[in-house]
């Protein structure tokens, strides 16, 4: 085995890529390399000399592979927002589908308690996903000129992606069964389209979750130390975040107080009929706040604060 083929077996154990790409990578990095032995064997050099001082001239293939491996990281970095706003696009829309098209009564029927109780559930979990998804998004949008974001970043936007869609299933989990308890009680209820909602609903969240969490964003890898421009119009989530997370007890109790009333007003019965339903609304809020908001960053330092960081050493790469 020659040199070059030591090197670009070295270079594919160290690539954390897709397969297609790393064909690609390896055959460019073949090429490149062949490319320059030659152009050293033209100057008068012997090939194995050649070949040496083209492989000096590349770089060290683990240094290389990083690179590769941090720029792929961030392309799907930037899949995980788009995943979870398809998938809470698809539970939605199965909701819809499912509930429009039940026959309407004459007479309106009351929801029953564990009716009101998985609906309601379901709408919290909406929207913790909802929180979580602009999350995603926000840090995915600031880092979007961005050839190779930091690693911190990329788990960030994948780990609130995630969140996104763990908490989208929990939704469709929650409508599904509202479903089920609301059709059971019409008379000639469309049962085709109550299961078809559910499973667009389930199956959606489902593969969201499954997509995000598998998602190769190579945490570990940082080619270089990547800067945030938070400046552009693309940085405008992350600075209300950093409002937020300036001010977390003022934002997280302004939040609570602002989703009392929607719910009070969406729930059946009395005014005093509805106060549970909006006192479980502001707790909810405080308790995902509390318990997710390191994780979004919403609360305390972020994991990777960009300005802070000592520049890295930049990688030499010839293409």
């Amino acid at each position: 085995m020659s040199a070059i083929d030591q090197y670009v077996a070295e270079l594919a154990s160290s690539l954390h890529v897709g397969n297609r790409e790393r064909v690609r990578i390896l055959a460019e990095v073949r090429d490149h390399l062949d490319d320059a032995t030659a152009f050293h064997e033209q100057a008068g050099e012997h090939h194995e000399r050649a070949s040496a001082q083209a492989l000096r001239e590349f770089g060290r293939a683990s240094l290389i592979a990083t690179q590769f491996n941090a720029a792929a990281g961030s392309r799907a970095m930037r899949r995980a927002p788009i995943v979870a706003l398809a998938a809470g696009a698809a539970v939605f829309a199965g909701l819809v589908v499912a509930g429009r098209s039940q026959p309407r009564v004459a007479v309106p029927m009351s929801a029953g308690l564990p009716t009101q109780v998985t609906f309601f559930a379901a709408v919290l979990a909406f929207q913790i996903a909802v929180v979580a998804g602009i999350c995603a998004a926000s840090r995915a949008l600031a880092l979007w000129r961005t050839p190779s974001a930091h690693g911190d970043d990329r788990q960030f936007v994948r780990r609130a992606a995630t969140i996104s869609a763990a908490a989208l299933c929990g939704a469709a989990a929650g409508w599904a069964i509202t479903l089920g308890l609301a059709v059971n009680r019409l008379a000639h209820p469309n049962v085709a389209t109550a299961l078809g909602g559910g499973a667009i609903m389930i199956g959606a969240a489902t593969l969201a979750l499954t997509v995000t969490h598998r998602l190769r964003v190579n945490p570990e890898a940082n080619a270089r130390d990547a800067e945030m421009e938070i400046r552009h119009l693309f940085g405008l989530g992350e600075r209300g975040i950093a409002v937020v997370r300036r001010h977390p007890i003022v934002s997280g109790t302004a939040v609570a107080l602002l989703s009392v009333w929607p719910a009070m007003a969406h729930a059946e019965g009395t005014f005093v009929g509805a106060i549970p339903w909006g006192v479980t609304q502001a707790a909810t809020v405080v308790v995902a706040f509390v318990v997710l908001g390191p994780r979004l960053g919403l609360r305390g330092p972020r994991a990777s604060t960009v300005a802070s960081r000592s520049a890295t050493a930049e990688i030499p790469y010839t293409s």
